[in-house]
C-alpha cells in the first residue's frame, strides 16, 4: 500500500469515528505540553526567538511530528529522561553564567546565548508520559556526534522514509497502530531542511555541552582512545539506528538507575558522549582500567564494564558506526559511510592532562 492509498483509508476510518478527526490537515504538531520540571529552568534561560521556535515555530513542529511518527519504537526511560533534564539544565547555566551579556541588549540579542532550541522543543512537545520528543532529541544529538551534518541529515531522512513505508505495512496488514502514529505517516514527508536545522541544533548544543563538560569529556575521551568497540554490524540505516537507538535508551536508563552494565560493543559509549551522564567505567582487557567518573546523577552501583577485546571489524581505536546512507546522493547507488568519536583530532595538552589529573579547581590555581 502507498502513502497516499495511507491517507485515503485513514481519511475514511477517521470519518467513522469523529468528525473532528476526520480532518487530516489538522495540525496536532503546535501541541504544546509543560515541560518536566527538571527541563524548566532551560525556558527561563533560551533567548526569546528561541523560544518562541521552539514552542511555537519550525523546531517545535518537527519535534512534535518525529515524536509522533516514532510513538511505540523506543522503550520507556523516566529516570534517564529526568537525569538528562538535570544536566542539560546545570550545563546551560553555567554556559550562560559563562558568557558576555553585552550581546544580550545588542540586535543580536534575540539569538545570543545557548541554542538548547531542540532541547526545549522536545520538552514542549512531550505529555510526560511516553516523553517520545525528548527520545527524539537524544537520537538528534548521537548522529550530530558521530557524523557531519549532511550525513546525519541523510539518516534522518531516511529514517523518516522507511518509518513511514513500516506504518503503511503495518496499516495494510490491519495491526493495531495508534491513531497519532498513522496521521504522522500520512502527512506530508518531513521537508530535508526541517531535518537538517533538527541536527543543526543538536550540534550547537553538542559545542555547548562539550565546551562546559570539559573535564569529563576529555576523561572519556583518553579512554576512547585506549579501547576499540564497533556498534552494531547491521549497515542498513532504519534497523541499525533503530536497534543501537534502544539499546543506547535502555542502557543509559539502567546505569542511571544503579544497575551495573557490561557491554561488548559501543552503544553504551554514544550515552556518555553525546548525553553527558558519566557512570563510572571499568575497562578489561590487557590491562584492567577503573575510572571514577563520580557523576551525581548516577545512582551508586551504576557501573559500565567494557570488554574490550580487538577484533577485525573494530577500528583501530575508539568507537565507530558504519551505515549505507541511501539518502546522501540524489542519484546512484547508497553510500557506505563510517562514523566515529573524534579521539585523534585533537592532540592530549600538557593543561588537558592537568585538568584530568588534578581537576579544575587545582588548574586554575597553576
Amino acid at each position: 500500500m502507498s502513502i497516499a492509498k495511507l491517507q485515503a483509508s485513514l481519511a475514511q476510518a477517521t470519518n467513522e469515528v469523529t468528525f473532528a478527526a476526520a480532518n487530516l490537515n489538522f495540525d496536532f504538531c503546535l501541541v504544546k505540553y509543560e515541560a518536566p520540571k527538571e527541563y524548566q529552568p532551560i525556558g527561563k534561560i533560551l533567548s526569546t526567538s528561541r523560544k518562541q521556535d521552539a514552542e511555537h515555530g519550525r523546531s517545535h513542529v518537527t519535534a512534535r511530528r518525529l515524536a509522533a511518527l516514532f510513538e511505540g519504537v523506543c522503550p520507556d526511560t523516566p529516570n534517564l529522561i529526568k537525569a538528562y533534564g538535570e544536566r542539560v539544565s546545570e550545563i546551560s547555566k553555567q554556559a550562560t553564567d559563562r558568557e558576555s551579556k553585552e550581546y544580550f541588549t545588542s540586535l543580536f540579542g534575540p539569538y545570543a546565548g545557548v541554542d538548547a532550541t531542540s532541547i526545549w522543543a522536545a520538552a514542549t512537545s512531550s505529555d510526560g508520559i511516553g516523553t517520545g520528543a525528548i527520545h527524539i532529541h537524544l537520537l538528534a544529538c548521537v548522529l550530530a556526534a558521530l557524523f557531519d551534518a549532511a550525513e546525519a541529515t541523510s539518516i534522518w531522512a531516511e529514517l523518516v522514509e522507511e518509518r513511514r513505508k513500516a506504518v503503511t505495512l503495518s496499516w495494510e496488514r490491519d495491526e493495531r497502530i495508534p491513531f497519532s502514529v498513522a496521521a504522522a505517516a500520512a502527512q506530508q514527508e518531513i521537508k530535508r531542511a526541517q531535518l537538517a536545522e533538527w541536527d543543526s541544533s543538536a550540534r550547537a548544543w553538542l559545542q555547548t555541552a562539550d565546551a562546559v563538560m570539559r573535564k569529563q569529556q576529555t576523561q572519556l575521551r583518553l579512554i576512547l582512545k585506549n579501547i576499540k568497540l564497533s556498534i552494531g554490524s547491521e549497515t542498513t540505516v532504519y534497523l541499525g539506528v533503530v536497534d543501537a537507538w534502544k539499546k543506547t535508551l535502555k542502557t543509559m536508563e539502567w546505569l542511571v538507575s544503579g544497575v551495573p552494565q557490561e557491554v561488548q560493543d559501543g552503544t553504551a559509549i554514544l550515552g556518555l558522549a553525546a548525553w553527558h551522564i558519566y557512570p563510572d567505567i571499568s575497562v578489561f582487557g590487557s590491562r584492567n582500567v577503573d575510572i571514577y567518573m563520580k557523576d551525581p546523577l548516577v545512582a551508586p552501583g551504576g557501573v559500565l564494564s567494557l570488554g574490550c577485546s580487538p577484533s577485525a571489524t573494530t577500528p583501530s581505536s575508539g568507537v565507530s558506526w558504519s551505515l549505507s546512507l541511501a539518502q546522501l546522493n540524489y542519484y546512484g547507488q547508497a553510500v557506505p559511510r563510517q562514523g566515529s568519536f573524534k579521539t585523534d583530532d585533537t592532540r592530549i595538552t600538557f593543561k588537558e592532562l592537568m585538568l584530568v589529573t588534578l581537576g579544575y579547581r587545582n588548574l586554575r590555581s597553576h
